[in-house]
């Protein structure tokens, strides 16, 4: 009741022509207050000459707030644009989707642009018109580079007129011819046969021989009911970790769960409150950036620093500087290490975690440390556990890279705290993550009582399709430089020599290519891709092969 009441005193004011107090007051209302009727108002203040600056402010505010969602919702941005544009409107009556914040109807502002602004008798509206005529006549044709390369154009015409309603459409209209540009991508979905996937963190090698003879064991059993988790799974774990790499596990500070992104999810519920910052090195794992906005956190941002190498690689040092200032400010309460680091392959030197763990220590940030990529090192490189350098860190772990087996759904938290350990289990508990399936315990079991040589000889044969693709991009793409990758099977490449970003090079090599590789922009820099190499040389040699007769045009 008290909103509609600010609503229809809004309306009341601008019918009587007080549209300075109208504006004054839709800038005090929360996003989840306006209605499609107040935002009709908003753009019909900026349409009658008003400083942008003022009421503009409002429209503003609903666009950045749109983006932020999109960010927020990156894995299920493409089926809401669907959903956005599909679902065609035509009047102002018909829209009644409420404006709040976080979660905004893109198909109201594109009615309300166009009935705001839309007269055939001025000149900038036929040019707009014709712009956008050709775009979508690009569309239909499957010219994709083509089409975006005519909207950054069109974008880049009106840049800067902070005052104009044209800026509105334009907004809008990318959405809609990205959206557009999507579904050309999602239509092969289904994908062609020929279409080479390298995208997706995992493997296309069938898993140690231990796991499956475990796996069938466990199949011929025959009873799938709940799982009790024995003994014999925190031995297996503690003896992988300590024969292997010198990290001593005290099986009573572990927590299995179903995954090591509900993992790092829980902990963040747990040791956070919502508005608290999260620390991350960007470029990033994806799932970070979800999982801590997810919880009600902010993301903040401790950018790598890049360092250009000899032959063209390049790799990323921590800004320690950076660092040390965000962990200082009382309102970020922790810091997600990625080691091994994804996506730009690092492995973390000693000296490296340890001023890390110096610089969260003394400013009481809790470091939760992502080591999924763990046994996925190079030759001659070794992962040294965070723990050894903090112990009172949280720890997430999981078997499911190294052994292909993420469909299997098993990851364990350490952490030595048992006040710590109690809330991130309410978390798990909280967030139902807490019971996990009997493959994924003997599926555990199987990979670190018995697969050892099994990884080792992957991990020869990872290193050697590294050192091919690396060759390629040297020897076919040397504009295009490859980070100097230490770990994981996950090369970053740096495609900003194409003049495109990340998401156009990824569409332009599904639909001219069939190689579907991963955009860097869901990493946090589009300038860059990130291939998948942990498959068969064979298929590999063909992928780059592809890649080259796309990227080597552009």
């Amino acid at each position: 009741d008290e909103i509609r009441e600010k609503q229809n005193q809004i309306m009341n004011v601008f019918s009587a022509n007080d549209f300075n107090k109208a504006g004054e007051m839709l800038m005090q209302l929360e996003a989840g207050e306006m209605n499609s009727q107040l935002a009709q108002v908003a753009c019909y203040l900026v349409i009658m000459g008003e400083e942008m600056s003022a009421y503009g402010g409002i429209v503003s505010s609903v666009l950045q707030e749109f983006d932020e969602f999109v960010r927020e919702y990156e894995h299920v941005k493409f089926a809401l644009r669907r959903f956005y544009f599909e679902e065609r409107s035509g009047a102002w009556a018909s829209l009644q989707n409420r404006l709040r914040a976080g979660k905004i109807s893109m198909k109201f502002l594109w009615v309300a642009a166009h009935e705001s602004v839309a007269d055939p008798n001025r000149l900038w509206w036929r040019v707009f018109a014709e712009y956008q005529k050709e775009i979508r006549e690009l569309m239909k044709q499957g010219e994709i580079l083509e089409a975006e390369r005519l909207l950054q154009q069109m974008d880049e015409k009106w840049r800067g007129r902070d005052g104009n309603i044209f800026l509105i459409l334009i907004y809008v209209f990318r959405r809609e011819v990205e959206s557009g540009l999507q579904r050309t991508v999602f239509d092969r979905f289904a994908d062609p046969d020929d279409m080479i996937q390298l995208w997706v963190a995992d493997m296309d090698f069938s898993t140690a021989p231990a796991v499956i003879s475990a796996l069938r064991r466990r199949v011929d059993h025959g009873v799938f009911g709940y799982t009790y988790v024995p003994e014999t799974y925190y031995d297996a774990l503690t003896a992988w970790f300590s024969r292997r790499h010198g990290y001593m596990i005290d099986r009573r500070n572990v927590i299995y769960t179903s995954g090591v992104v509900p993992a790092v999810s829980a902990t963040i519920k747990a040791l956070t409150s919502p508005g608290d910052g999260v620390i991350i090195n960007t470029p990033a794992y994806n799932c970070f950036f979800s999982s801590i906005r997810n919880n009600g956190c902010h993301v903040v941002a401790s950018p790598l620093r890049r360092v250009d190498l000899s032959s063209g690689k390049f790799t990323y040092r921590v800004d320690y500087d950076d660092l040390e200032s965000l962990a200082s400010d009382p309102a970020n309460k922790l810091f997600i290490l990625c080691n091994p680091h994804n996506p730009s392959g690092r492995v973390w030197r000693r000296d490296e975690l340890e001023k890390i763990a110096a610089i969260c220590g003394r400013n009481g940030v809790t470091v939760i440390s992502d080591e999924i990529h763990c046994e996925l090192t190079m030759p001659g490189l070794e992962y040294i556990p965070y723990a050894t350098v903090d112990p009172s860190a949280v720890i997430c772990n999981s078997p499911s890279k190294a052994f292909n087996t993420a469909g299997l759904q098993i990851a364990n938290i350490v952490t030595p705290d048992r006040q710590v350990r109690s809330l991130i289990d309410r978390a798990i508990n909280i967030n139902e993550v807490c019971d996990v399936n009997p493959f994924g315990v003997a599926g555990l079991m199987a990979a670190y009582n018995d697969g050892e040589a099994w990884l080792d000889s992957l991990r020869e044969y990872l290193a050697e399709n590294y050192r091919e693709l690396r060759s390629f991009f040297s020897d076919k793409l040397p504009a295009y430089p490859v980070a100097d990758l230490e770990a994981t099977y996950l090369a970053w490449i740096d495609i900003s020599a194409s003049g495109l970003d990340g998401d156009i090079v990824e569409r332009l090599l599904v639909d001219k290519a069939h190689v579907r590789v991963a955009s860097g922009s869901i990493y946090g820099d589009s300038r860059y891709i990130r291939i998948n190499f942990a498959t068969q040389r064979s298929v590999l040699t063909e992928a780059l092969a592809r890649i080259e007769a796309v990227l080597g045009i552009l």
